[in-house]
């Protein structure tokens, strides 16, 4: 093969690999937020609980984050679309719990 029909074939080789996570990104976002909407659906909330301390939890779909706002700053991760809400919003609230150490006492 020529040398111009390798370079071909390496650009259609990573446009592939593009495409496919692209699209597989796309699917497992999808479910992320289908997975929230049947959550609220049950009539479920998405916060944490600390005793009287209710703590909403906001999903910012543009950057892809799940976050609480706290008094002196917001504690976020960036959604890992590969992981289910669920352990998702533990890393959450594995993170909020490392920063407000006070939030467990």
């Amino acid at each position: 093969m020529s040398t111009k029909t390798d370079k071909v074939f390496r650009i259609i080789e990573s446009f592939a690999v593009y495409l496919q996570n692209y699209f597989g990104k796309a699917i497992n976002k999808e479910s992320f937020i289908n997975e929230i909407k049947e959550y609220k659906r049950n009539g479920e909330s998405m916060s944490f609980a600390y005793g009287d301390v209710r703590l909403p939890v906001i999903y910012r779909e543009v950057l892809g984050i799940i976050a609480v706002k706290m008094p002196s700053s917001e504690v976020f991760i960036l959604v890992d679309y590969q992981m289910n809400l669920f352990d998702n919003l533990t890393n959450l609230q594995d993170k909020l719990r490392e920063k407000y150490p006070e939030l467990i006492q």
